[in-house]
């Protein structure tokens, strides 16, 4: 929200300031209330001093800066429609029009000192409020309603640091869950230690309206194969603490040779024998819980 400093307009009457110049006649020419207007063309002769007047030296209407206090509430989401404008004022005599963008609105302090105009959207607003007894004369401001921006969240993974970084806008706090665990950041940025298996990360605005992010990505424990090229049998590595793993081979074209579930040793090398395989380059993927892989598995 935004309040732009208030103008006050006068209709089409002219004016001019207390003792700046005698504007309608010589400067030695007496002027006994000291409004610049000499004495020969004052028309009201007893002007209060530091008085606004008119060219014939009488006093223009006028409300002290502090007659009107607006608050603005800004709309909850970038499309909705309540957002509102409260105008209140210390004045307790006359009645007042209060002009919001083409829509006219009546105050009267005697009944209540506020007006709320709601259902409002986030965009600029004119406002301007005239005394009925004084229709040329008007107090305008200049406000704008707001709105949280869309949710914005730019990923980065680092799959040799095992950890994303997220970077956040539109407005936190922001609500992150990673697997099972949800919490609450206002910072703009935040880096993400990624688990073994499979990691689903959401975000959430303060306001659902905003948007949400989801993504859902696998990190895999370390594999090594070897030997590679290898004769009569392979020995698979395999990290982590998963019991079981499910291997398959396949030839290049896509032609399933084996697939087959093993219990995982405790020194975590798993044996497979290579017998009945023919001398040539074959893909070997192995999956688990917390465990992808793909490999190419030469045959001598």
């Amino acid at each position: 929200m935004s309040c732009l400093p208030n103008a006050t307009y006068y209709g089409p009457q002219e004016f001019i300031e207390t003792g700046v110049l005698s504007v309608l006649g010589d400067p030695k020419v007496e002027d006994a209330d000291e409004d610049g207007v000499s004495d020969f063309y004052d028309l009201c002769p007893s002007t209060p001093s530091d008085s606004m007047v008119t060219t014939s030296g009488c006093p223009v209407f006028s409300l002290p800066p502090d007659s009107f206090q607006l608050k603005v509430t800004d709309a909850n989401c970038p499309s909705a429609q309540n957002g509102s404008i409260e105008v209140s004022t210390n004045l307790t005599t006359d009645l007042y029009t209060i002009e919001i963008n083409g829509e006219t609105y009546q105050l009267d302090p005697a009944q209540q000192n506020s007006l709320l105009i709601d259902q409002l959207g986030s965009e600029n607003y004119t406002v301007c409020i005239s005394p009925q007894s004084v229709p040329d004369y008007s107090r305008c401001y200049t406000v704008t309603l707001g709105a949280p921006s869309p949710l914005s969240v730019v990923p980065t993974t680092s799959w040799e640091t095992r950890t994303m970084s997220l970077v956040l806008n539109g407005g936190g706090p922001y609500q992150i869950t990673h697997n099972n665990q949800t919490y609450s950041t206002t910072a703009e940025q935040i880096d993400l230690a990624l688990e073994p298996g499979r990691n689903r990360i959401s975000v959430k605005a303060a306001s659902d309206c905003q948007g949400t992010f989801a993504t859902e990505l696998f990190v895999s424990e370390k594999v090594r194969l070897f030997p590679n090229p290898a004769s009569e049998f392979v020995t698979l590595y395999l990290g982590g603490s998963d019991p079981k793993v499910t291997l398959s081979l396949t030839e290049l074209d896509g032609r399933q040779l084996l697939h087959k579930n093993y219990e995982i040793p405790e020194n975590r090398e798993l044996r497979v024998a290579l017998d009945g395989l023919s001398t040539g380059l074959y893909v070997l993927r192995l999956s688990s819980d917390s465990l992808r892989s793909e490999h190419k598995l030469i045959k001598q």
